[in-house]
């Protein structure tokens, strides 16, 4: 099959000089709609030239489908839908400000920012944006924690997930348990080495990795490190772990610049110990693996949505890369469903400008999407103080759930999903992150979808997991 190189927006240098000041972005995707009919506008607020640019351009690319479609069927109460834009680069305070206002002065209808971060709490909330529902993946607990604390000015904070704190127990049993018990590994050692980035979403989730792994007789952490968010220097740290003996049998590298996540594990292939390397969330992205290359191989990690594995997906993935040119990694397909399940409250509401009551209609809403199970879609914000304290029952080797209505799709009753980066004979001059653990059963795809899982989920889990190849 025809291999196609990742395709990158070219942009002049004279532009990147603009965009670094946070700028709005001309929306090339915009047909004009006739003269008499106001269109309805949705508002990306996405940091395109920051650390974070590979997952803002392929959520942007699920947000252009779903307006094509919206407005394939007559639009959205009769009236087409646009995108406006705006690149906040790394959410700088004076850019989130900016952006705001333009949102504003544009008349937008629903804002997405891709990520949640406490500065956008407080330039984006009700008061301050007229109520227009604000849409994105929550991160830190500081930022629920604000949400929960005077919900009737955040009432409009929509969140597709929970935060950071889940993901340190999921990977501890994700490595403790399920990668020896289903696929049979032996480490070479039970020592785990950690490296966390000084950001609070990635001190979340390793402060509750590590406290697991503490309590866990069978295991040992022999090393800890902590790094400025997005640095891209790691010799001193590997160096460190190179002399360690026994070699750790798992390295955590919890960091969510893309960046710094490749940095680190080209860093670590110049002289790779035999350890399961983890990377959080920084290989969620399609830069992280077209930059590695090969080097990518192995590699493990989670924090990307998870698509479930239906018919319709794979005609959706399909239609991504004819459309783009560019694999779906997760993002695209998330974004995709937000906005389609957004259209569907505001046809129900009958009122694109009744806020409040999409808001009330998306909570409870069941859209069935690619990205998010039958039961329900991420779409739970913070609008109770009733999280129940995250508490792993180890014994079962599952950790009870956050929030019994968040993370219902992905989950599926579970939230533990691990990804390996492979190659596969699908599209793409990169190897892409597979999913290990996490596949609904067949009976859940019997029972919802009336077919088995399409692909290669076995059971519980989907494709294989398989010694790294840098393993000596």
């Amino acid at each position: 099959m025809k291999k196609r190189r990742f395709l990158k927006f070219v942009i002049p240098i004279a532009l990147v000089a603009v965009l670094a000041l946070g700028i709005p972005l001309m929306g090339g995707c915009r047909p004009a709609p006739p003269e008499e009919v106001e269109p309805i506008k949705i508002g990306l607020v996405f940091p395109y030239s920051g650390m974070f640019g590979g997952s803002a351009w392929e959520g942007d690319k699920g947000v252009i489908l779903a307006t094509e479609d919206i407005n394939a069927r007559g639009g959205l109460l009769g009236r087409p839908v646009v995108i406006e834009r705006f690149d906040v680069v790394n959410w700088e305070l004076d850019n989130l400000v900016a952006a705001r206002d333009y949102m504003l002065a544009q008349d937008v209808d629903v804002i997405d920012t891709l990520f949640g971060v406490v500065g956008l709490i407080t330039e984006f909330d009700a008061y301050k944006v007229g109520g227009i529902p604000c849409l994105q993946y929550h991160t830190t607990e500081p930022f629920a924690e604000m949400i929960g604390a005077d919900l009737d000015k955040y009432w409009n904070q929509l969140s597709y997930d929970d935060t950071g704190r889940n993901y340190g127990p999921n990977a501890y049993v994700g490595y403790t348990k399920l990668i020896p018990e289903i696929w049979g590994y032996e480490y070479p050692s039970k020592t785990v080495a950690v490296l966390t980035s000084d950001l609070a979403y990635s001190l979340d989730v390793s402060e509750r990795f590590r406290a697991l792994i503490a309590a866990d007789p069978e295991w040992e952490e022999v090393y800890y490190s902590e790094f400025p968010f997005g640095g891209t220097e790691f010799g001193v740290q590997l160096t460190e772990i190179r002399a360690l003996d026994p070699e750790p049998g798992l390295i955590m590298f919890i960091e969510v610049s893309t960046a710094g996540s490749a940095a680190f594990v080209m860093q670590f292939q110049t002289d790779p110990t035999n350890s399961l390397i983890h990377i959080q969330w920084g290989m969620a992205d399609s830069d992280f693996h077209e930059a590695l290359g090969e080097l990518a191989v192995g590699i493990m990690g989670q924090g990307q949505p998870v698509s479930n594995p239906t018919t319709e997906f794979a005609e959706f993935e399909e239609r991504f890369w004819e459309r783009f040119d560019q694999i779906c990694v997760g993002t695209g397909a998330s974004l995709y469903d937000r906005y389609m399940g957004w259209a569907e409250a505001v046809e129900t509401v009958g009122d694109v400008k009744a806020y409040r009551d999409i808001v009330d209609e998306m909570i409870s809403m069941n859209y069935k999407g690619y990205t998010f199970g039958p039961d329900g879609w991420n779409t739970s914000p913070y609008t109770h103080n009733d999280r129940v304290e995250l508490s792993p029952a180890v014994a079962e080797y599952v950790p009870e759930l956050a929030h019994p209505e968040v993370l219902k799709g992905p989950t599926y009753g579970n939230n533990l999903h691990l990804f390996q980066s492979k190659w596969t004979t699908a599209k793409g001059s990169y190897p892409i992150p597979l999913l290990i653990q996490g596949y609904p059963t067949e009976e859940y795809m019997s029972t919802y979808y009336g077919y088995l899982p399409v692909g290669t989920a076995i059971g519980e889990v989907g494709t294989e997991f398989e010694v790294p190849p840098y393993f000596k």
